[in-house]
């Protein structure tokens, strides 16, 4: 996740319980030796951090076993936002910021979930009904939201409305391919989501027009992954092997 100014970049390291932040300097390289600690987790209660927002003030939202915990631009902890279960994937709905959808996962599946900053109880948007539906994107607007879900079978990125009715299946595909599409992120013009999808085995980065449904490969190199937009819409920050050992890269 990118902050407001674009000038540094925020990941999750699951396994270290870290969020670390680099800095991302006028020609959109990641400064060399910029890496930091940003934030660390309590490595107490299992389950490290999944899933990461930037609201407009600069401040860190991550999800994490415990909750949704809140981070100052400085890295202060400015509070913890208790769930029921654990919360993974966040993502703004609306541009005010008011309120975070996640998902969660039980026996019944994965589903996507609604929470108000403001309080009150969490509001599922999907039924998995022993499906997963993960990885959450809202439209610029907030009345739309993009997300994966393996109801087809398999992974493929659909958008529904944000109360969760007329479902639409975003990504083509034909019966007896080994399809899986997902984590798909909503372009700040409206007009094109990214999403990753399993060529040749391998994962690429992707882009379709929600006008004609035209889609756009931007990757061939290795194995790249979990693409995100930056706020300008001119630039996707993804993950890449493609130098043998797995790197953040901008397009």
């Amino acid at each position: 996740a990118f902050s407001p100014d674009e000038r540094t970049l925020y990941v999750c390291d699951t396994a270290r319980y870290h969020v670390r932040a680099f800095d991302v300097d006028a020609s959109r390289e990641i400064r060399k030796g910029s890496g930091r600690v940003f934030a660390r987790l309590n490595p107490e209660t299992p389950g490290g951090p999944d899933g990461m927002k930037v609201d407009r003030d600069g401040r860190v939202y991550v999800a994490v076993a415990q909750g949704i915990w809140v981070f100052e631009p400085e890295g202060c902890l400015l509070g913890i936002l208790a769930l029921p279960k654990r919360p993974s994937n966040l993502a703004w709905c609306g541009p005010d910021g008011s309120t975070l959808a996640y998902s969660h996962g039980d026996e019944a599946g994965t589903d996507l979930m609604l929470v108000d900053l403001a309080g009150g109880a969490p509001r599922r948007i999907t039924v998995g009904h022993g499906s997963d539906n993960t990885t959450p994107e809202f439209s610029p607007d907030g009345r739309r939201i993009a997300f994966t879900s393996g109801r087809a079978g398999h992974p493929e990125v659909y958008i529904m409305d944000v109360d969760g009715s007329n479902v639409e299946l975003l990504t083509p595909f034909n019966f007896g391919d080994q399809n899986y599409r997902s984590n798909p992120d909503w372009a700040p013009d409206a007009q094109h989501i990214a999403f990753e999808s399993q060529i040749s085995g391998m994962f690429q980065i992707m882009v379709i027009s929600l006008r004609d449904r035209s889609v756009k490969q931007l990757t061939s190199d290795g194995a790249n992954e979990d693409p995100a937009w930056a706020p300008d819409a001119r630039h996707l920050v993804f993950t890449s092997s493609r130098t043998g050992v797995k790197q953040l890269f901008i397009l």
